[in-house]
């Protein structure tokens, strides 16, 4: 089938499999700042008939997502463009290694998703989850209430569940949830140990990079994004390496080293005499947690370069795409359980 093409709001548009309905054509926007042409590489089952691309960036703790407006020419998952016109918000960009290395483009990474055209624009990470109230059950499973909130408990919500008989809602692992997430109140939380019916799931194989300015060569950013060169402001595909579970010793070795590499530098370049130990936050659970050791900062800066120059960093590695025009093969796979793999825990 051929199909015109056609530009819609993928929040509002309904996509249907193998079909092409004509829509209207938006207001010019002027040229997008990222464009990318693709096509779904494993079809998707029918029941996830309806579905659009979007792309999530979240911040470096993903305890806040964002879905971008997308534009999208052309037929999903067939053979689709995505157009994005705006960059992420500020309150994405950034984390706590961008606090710590300050000459680094504050930047974020978004990835590539399946949802339906109803789905939520922002959503909060739900790092805690307690108690478990208004529990009901029939024949096929349990269905209950819990209480969710974010690291810093600055957002809060509760999240109703469905857990078949015998099945608990903690799964072995968290790429593959056996509840279902069935409402939520309050706060809108994400909660990745659960089925999200939202998301039919999000591209393993590619993501998408956003910098707020240059990145300097052999930099932390540009090793991070596989650019030792350097990079521009602006976006860039990525490749999304695959993440090895099986590797992770050797990752934690390296990452070892690197900190016993950051110290020896930073006493070398400052006559001092301090420790790892100098590199870490203190323990609270408020916004804004007070770091300890003066030196913390750029002991911890020192740590990540280091750690993004021998590629292993906590969470997913990138590749840049040096061809970012060419039509790229997108594995989705379910759930946006990309969320568990790309937090970089508090050190």
């Amino acid at each position: 089938m051929v199909c015109p093409k056609t530009r819609y709001p993928s929040l509002l548009a309904t996509l249907v499999l193998a079909s092409c309905a004509a829509q209207a054509t938006t207001d010019y926007q002027g040229d997008p700042l990222f464009s990318m042409k693709g096509r779904v590489e494993l079809p998707l089952t029918a029941a996830d008939a309806q579905l659009t691309p979007a792309v999530a960036f979240g911040t470096g703790t993903f305890d806040e997502i964002r879905f971008m407006p997308t534009e999208v020419v052309g037929e999903f998952p067939a053979n689709f463009q995505v157009d994005l016109y705006t960059p992420p918000p500020s309150a994405i960009l950034g984390s706590f290694a961008s606090e710590d290395i300050p000459d680094e483009p504050r930047h974020a990474v978004g990835y590539i998703t399946a949802v339906t055209p109803d789905h939520l624009t922002t959503l909060y990470y739900a790092s805690v989850l307690t108690g478990g109230s208004d529990e009901t059950c029939d024949d096929a499973g349990c269905t209950f209430s819990m209480d969710a909130q974010d690291f810093s408990a600055t957002h809060k919500g509760t999240v109703t569940m469905f857990c078949p008989h015998g099945v608990s809602y903690f799964p072995d692992s968290v790429f593959a949830p056996k509840c279902t997430l069935k409402s939520r109140s309050g706060d809108p939380m994400f909660v990745s140990i659960l089925d999200d019916p939202m998301f039919a799931g999000a591209a393993n194989n590619y993501a998408i990079g956003y910098l707020e300015s240059a990145a300097k060569p052999n930099g932390y950013v540009a090793n991070r994004f596989g650019a030792p060169e350097g990079l521009a402001a602006g976006y860039h595909l990525l490749r999304l390496l695959p993440w090895d579970l099986d590797g992770e010793d050797e990752r934690q070795a390296c990452r070892d080293s690197a900190l016993t590499q950051a110290v020896e530098n930073y006493n070398a370049a400052n006559g001092t005499h301090v420790g790892s130990a100098d590199i870490g936050y203190s323990n609270c659970n408020e916004p804004g947690c007070v770091m300890f050791g003066e030196h913390t900062r750029q002991l911890r800066g020192e740590w990540y370069r280091l750690m993004a120059e021998h590629k292993c960093l906590f969470g997913p590695g990138f590749e840049r795409e040096t061809n970012p025009n060419a039509t790229v093969s997108l594995r989705i796979q379910p759930g946006l359980n990309f969320v568990a793999a790309a937090i970089t825990p508090p050190i």
